[in-house]
């Protein structure tokens, strides 16, 4: 299968995995035939790419990070939290904001939370997105086929699943993992107290008042999370701090970090290393996939960028150790020769190379015309002179 970008789709082509909105419902079936009807309807969507099946790449299987169905599931589990939160909140909300006090002082409201089946449902998807990063070495073809708006439910699956991939490389318990998992779940759960129009204005960035609103999300979150359960409260903190920064310029409360994995002792002062894993997480999947104000990034690019952010806004060594799970060249992206013999051809990366991590096998199928050409396979680590980058 082929990741392509919706603007070079063309009539005929096979869809190799469905096409799914935010909540997980199926908006085109895998196997499902493009028309030029059904590509207008994914450009009108505003999605980015979609995987298509061809014969001369039949041969690679994609080991996605997370599978379809797990993705599916995780979302419908939060979806139902979020819904839950709000039609209790405020069961006629539409053009207004929800009302924190509600939520956060009434004592049905609370009662409520605290007896909510839709909450206990999010451990059976924690588990599950557990069980399908259980055994991967590396953090890979996670981006999801999805719409630069939809910023909610996937997003928090993706921080979830990463999260625990790097509580895994800890070598954390299996309760602390499962803690880690339900905080990155929530940690963005404050927003619901915002209408979506305040997050995403025609496509443009908040302006400076909205972003001091926004910014309020945080405490909202916590204030909601403590009310249904006072003693959880490494999860009800993520929600608070996870925009603290390492240098002590983040927000709400202006903590510092250690840029250490290790901690002589709990301080009030620094922030917490499940906040600080939930941090990394949410950067790693932000930059990861597309947004209305930006294209998502290449691997290499992530990396750089984690780099840069790295003692500042993100704890050092953590970042080191995910950028050593983290292969520029992973299974399955798109790649162009910048040099050598078949400079400005476009291919795939269809093999991993363990000896030569950053130097992998990869499948040339477009001449520099752009023209389908018989494929031509590469191993890059016999090829010294060949440079590739990865192409989204």
């Amino acid at each position: 299968m082929l990741k392509l970008p919706i603007d070079i789709l063309q009539p005929g082509m096979t869809l190799a995995k469905p096409i799914t909105d935010d909540r997980g419902r199926t908006l085109l079936r895998q196997g499902i035939t493009l028309t030029d009807e059904y590509i207008s309807v994914l450009k009108q969507r505003d999605l980015t790419n979609a995987f298509i099946a061809a014969e001369d790449t039949s041969d690679i299987v994609i080991d996605s990070f997370v599978t379809e169905n797990t993705h599916t599931f995780a979302r419908q589990k939060l979806a139902a939290v979020f819904d839950f939160v709000c039609n209790i909140a405020a069961p006629s909300a539409g053009a207004n904001d929800i009302s924190a006090e509600e939520v956060t002082a009434d004592s049905g409201v609370a009662e409520a939370l605290r007896s909510s089946a839709e909450f206990n449902q999010l451990e059976p998807a924690v588990l599950a997105l557990l069980a399908d990063v259980a055994d991967k070495k590396t953090v890979a073809n996670l981006s999801q086929i999805r719409r630069r708006s939809d910023l909610q439910f996937a997003h928090a699956v993706n921080v979830a699943a990463v999260g625990m991939f790097v509580g895994k490389l800890l070598h954390l318990s299996e309760t602390d993992l499962i803690r880690l998992g339900t905080a990155c779940m929530l940690h963005d759960i404050g927003k619901i107290f915002f209408h979506p129009t305040l997050l995403h204005v025609n496509g443009q960035p908040p302006n400076p008042a909205q972003m001091l609103k926004i910014r309020d999300h945080t405490r909202l979150g916590y204030e909601l999370l403590r009310k249904r359960d006072p003693e959880n409260v490494m999860v009800n903190h993520v929600a608070l701090e996870h925009h603290e920064r390492q240098d002590g310029k983040g927000y709400p409360r202006g903590l510092r970090g250690t840029n250490t994995i290790e901690r002589a002792r709990f301080s009030r002062d620094n922030i917490m290393l499940i906040t600080e894993i939930t941090t990394l997480a949410d950067t790693f999947d932000i930059l990861s996939n597309a947004a209305p104000q930006r294209p998502a990034l290449s691997p290499k690019q992530i990396a750089q960028t984690l780099q840069q952010l790295a003692g500042t806004f993100l704890n050092k060594e953590l970042v080191e150790i995910f950028l050593s799970a983290m292969p520029l060249l992973p299974k399955g992206i798109n790649i162009v020769v910048r040099a050598g013999r078949y400079a400005n051809y476009k291919g795939v990366v269809i093999e991993h190379n363990p000896q030569h991590p950053q130097r992998p096998v990869i499948r040339l199928l477009f001449n520099p015309l752009g023209n389908r050409v018989s494929p031509i396979n590469l191993n890059l680590a016999q090829k010294e002179d060949m440079i590739v980058e990865a192409t989204l």
